[in-house]
């Protein structure tokens, strides 16, 4: 995980905790998680990520997506907006758009940008 409980209540402090608070928020940023190591993947970089300034640099995305899968039944404009934001880097990160770089490795652009798949 790239983010802990502690980190979203410091992140959204004026954020309402949901029923069942930390389990919640904890299985978001799980899911978050996930969703993030698939782009660190994608861009050439092993995941999880282990580096301290690389899990720097991608927690407040990984808190804005967790904090929309939090509240996705009903989010705000601006929970929604900082998702899109976030999952818009993460695909940057995937295509090379968007770079990280660890101690041992740094993230590599993809070949494959204006790709078209046709079906025969």
């Amino acid at each position: 995980m790239y983010a802990t409980y502690l980190d979203y209540t410091s992140e959204f402090p004026n954020d309402q905790l949901p029923s069942e608070g930390e389990a919640r928020i904890i299985r978001a940023i799980e899911k978050a998680s996930r969703l993030a190591d698939s782009y660190v993947r994608s861009a050439g970089l092993d995941a999880p990520l282990t580096d301290v300034e690389a899990i720097e640099d991608i927690r407040g995305f990984v808190l804005d997506i967790a904090r929309y899968y939090l509240w996705n039944e009903n989010p705000t404009d601006e929970q929604r907006l900082r998702f899109e934001d976030a999952r818009r880097w993460f695909e940057g990160l995937g295509t090379g758009r968007n770079r990280i770089r660890t101690a041992t490795q740094e993230s590599r652009k993809s070949g494959f940008h204006n790709v078209r798949l046709i079906r025969s």
